[in-house]
């Protein structure tokens, strides 16, 4: 019985292979969780508002604003009305540093 023992180039091309392969599952397991957790959001964001939806639509007409508009992206700004804009606040004096 001989015992075959594999040069270094071998071992590295054998390790090279395994590690492609377990970064292929990791990034099939990342892309898999990126889309359910987007999609898990979504409908959180959703669904609350389907009643309320089919409601105005059946009982309004198209000329009223609607109360609880339909999120586009689950992580999107779910605020209603125009964005709040930041209010310009003064900064100190800095006179009186020693700074050149």
């Amino acid at each position: 019985m001989t015992i075959t023992i594999p040069t270094d180039e071998a071992l590295g091309l054998q390790i090279k292979r395994i590690i492609s392969v377990v970064a292929a599952v990791a990034v099939a397991f990342y892309v898999a969780g990126y889309v359910l957790g987007t999609a898990v959001h979504w409908l959180s964001a959703n669904l609350t508002r389907l009643p309320v939806v089919a409601l105005t639509t059946l009982t309004t007409t198209s000329a009223h604003a609607d109360p609880h508009p339909f999120v586009p992206a689950a992580h999107g700004d779910d605020r209603y009305g125009p964005s709040r804009s930041r209010q310009s606040q003064t900064q100190p004096s800095r006179s009186g540093v020693g700074f050149a």
